[in-house]
């Protein structure tokens, strides 16, 4: 169950890799992959750390691969 304590992720990694369960976006300057089939409930505690935030259009495009990806 959600609540304000927790939210849906999906982590990150600098190893960039091909195919439908990964994103590739840039980050910071440098090339990154969003493990979109590792996502998952995570506690708002995690947020203390933020890198940095992705621009909206890069956003848009990350939840569309992983409604496509769980609709598939």
């Amino acid at each position: 169950m959600y609540n304000k304590n927790l939210f849906f992720g999906v982590p990150l990694s600098t190893q960039i890799k091909q195919g439908s369960f990964f994103f590739e976006f840039e980050f910071n300057g440098k090339k990154s992959n969003a493990l979109i089939v590792q996502g998952r409930i995570y506690d708002t505690k995690r947020l203390e750390n933020r890198m940095g935030m992705i621009p909206n259009e890069t956003f848009n495009n990350l939840k569309k691969q992983l409604k496509e990806l769980l609709n598939a």
